[in-house]
């Protein structure tokens, strides 16, 4: 009977110390260290196949784990969370950077699987990523909850989701699979997905995301952009495909399926009307009950850019001028003299109506300063010249020309006529250029133009005289030959001598004949004197 009871007890013994071992093998391996290139390997002693809690792990190992950048998992699974209402879910320490499985088994597949407590009493089996963790996490299957909180920064690479991705951070999936349950981002966080498969749990329908970037737009212009979706390798493709939360002013277009192509497409169009960037467009992607995921796409809406307007510049032509057109600048409010007549150049102050939504093109939104002009017109001042005679006083007439709009010198704004100086006024030519004037919508161009001076035409000195002495001489002689018979008349009182013509001498000389022989009369007359 005693031994009986012996080896009853033996037996029980036996059994606790089976459990126990089996407890150990599976549940608390403990087999851990710190490598000497700073990373920290957690292993098991079943060349993989047992399992440990992360929270117990890091808790036996917490200083060699903190000051290891790197970890490393070799054992094929590891455990989340407990049985004990204190367990709380696993955070990472900032201080790591790497968290990478080098785990491979063709029975169970490669990569450590992060599995939840599976107890109906389970806490603690979420894994988090906390604010000011960045790092990478590289062949993992997490089969229970994940979640990336605001001001965490984490790469998943060639990472099996179970049950999806809660982002409040910045995540990037790249190279992975995402099964049945979706990945979710606060419209806080960024979350950016590359050539990731998104597959429903037997694996018979999906779709590959090459991106979930689409293509940015632009405030303000228009936008025309094709996403496609091609459907993933041996699936079958997807009856609907929408958008929701796209930016304000796009709309999308209904989905064309190219099953010879595998894949299907949509157009996103319109003119989008606010900036701004990682705006969460949420496309939905079904088939029938197969599969139904909601897939967080990223668009950017850029700032729109506005060209600072142009300014038109004028001649002056009387007529009331614009220098920028308001009209054609709807984004920009333009102050300060925009009209005007008169010439001159004119300022003005630009700033953008909507500076949350659009910048200048150099990038900026401050205020911008212009100017424009209305160019004075051109008048011509000529003096077209004259001739004058010595001593006379020159017109210095000026030619004005060039006015326009019908305006005269007296009309003309602020007009000021040049004027003309002529300070030699000698014998010769002497080129005379317009000086001054002044006007508010003209300027001036000079013309010269010659006054000729010409000597006065006078009579010779000695002509005058000779004149002179002439008439003098006649009157002398005039007055002698009155004298003479003045004085003839005096002595007319006395008997006159009559010569004697019988002398044939002295009648030769009274008649102005010549005596041919003495006694000859050549005239044949007979001369009596007179008693």
């Amino acid at each position: 009977m005693h031994k009986m009871h012996a080896l009853k007890r033996l037996h029980t013994s036996l059994a606790i110390a089976m459990a126990v071992v089996v407890c150990c093998l599976f549940f608390s391996p403990f087999a851990t260290k710190a490598l000497a290139d700073g990373s920290f390997e957690i292993s098991d002693w079943l060349s993989g196949y047992g399992s440990s809690s992360l929270q117990s792990i890091y808790r036996n190992n917490k200083s060699a784990m903190d000051a290891a950048s790197t970890w490393k998992f070799t054992t094929s699974r590891v455990t989340v969370g407990g049985s004990s209402s204190t367990e709380k879910d696993f955070v990472f320490p900032t201080t790591v950077t790497n968290v990478t499985s080098t785990y491979t088994s063709s029975y169970l597949g490669d990569g450590t699987r992060v599995q939840p407590y599976s107890s109906y009493i389970a806490k603690g089996t979420r894994v988090v990523f906390p604010a000011g963790f960045n790092g990478t996490v590289s062949n993992m299957i997490f089969e229970g909850e994940v979640t990336v909180e605001a001001g965490a920064n984490v790469t998943f690479d060639n990472v099996t989701f179970y049950k999806g991705l809660d982002n409040k951070g910045t995540s990037t999936v790249k190279n992975s699979t995402v099964v049945q349950l979706d990945l979710t981002t606060t419209d806080d966080g960024v979350l950016n997905i590359e050539n990731t498969r998104f597959q429903n749990s037997d694996n018979s329908a999906g779709i590959t995301l090459p991106s979930n970037k689409i293509s940015p737009a632009k405030a303000g212009a228009a936008y025309h952009e094709t996403v496609t979706i091609p459907w993933a390798v041996s699936s079958k493709g997807y009856d609907t495909f929408t958008m929701d939360n796209l930016p304000d002013g796009l709309t999308l277009s209904p989905m064309e399926n190219d099953a010879a192509a595998r894949k299907s497409t949509a157009t996103i169009s319109g003119t989008p009307t606010t900036a701004q960037k990682n705006r969460v467009v949420r496309a939905t992607i079904k088939n029938g009950s197969s599969y139904d995921f909601t897939i967080p796409m990223m668009m950017d809406v850029e700032k729109g850019t506005v060209a600072v307007p142009t300014a038109t510049h004028y001649d002056y032509d009387g007529q009331e001028h614009s220098g920028y057109d308001i009209s054609a600048h709807l984004n920009v409010a333009i102050n300060g003299t925009v009209a005007a007549t008169h010439a001159g150049t004119y300022n003005v102050v630009m700033d953008l109506i909507d500076p949350v939504n659009y910048t200048w093109e150099d990038g900026t939104t401050s205020t911008k300063t212009a100017s424009w002009t209305i160019r004075k017109a051109h008048l011509t001042a000529a003096y077209d010249g004259e001739t004058i005679t010595e001593g006379k006083t020159p017109e210095l007439k000026l030619n004005v020309t060039g006015f326009v709009n019908g305006e005269t010198p007296e009309t003309a704004y602020n007009y000021t006529a040049p004027t003309l100086t002529a300070s030699d006024v000698s014998v010769g030519d002497h080129e005379l250029t317009p000086v001054g004037g002044a006007a508010g919508d003209y300027d001036f161009t000079y013309v010269s133009g010659t006054l000729k001076v010409t000597k006065a035409a006078v009579q010779p000195d000695n002509q005058n005289n000779n004149q002179g002495n002439n008439q003098s001489g006649d009157q002398q002689q005039n007055k002698t030959n009155e004298g003479s018979k003045s004085s003839k008349k005096a002595k007319s009182g006395k008997k006159s001598i009559i010569p004697d013509m019988s002398d044939p001498a002295t009648l030769s000389a009274a008649l102005g004949f010549a005596a041919v022989a003495s006694g000859t009369i050549a005239t044949g007359a007979v001369l009596r004197k007179r008693s």
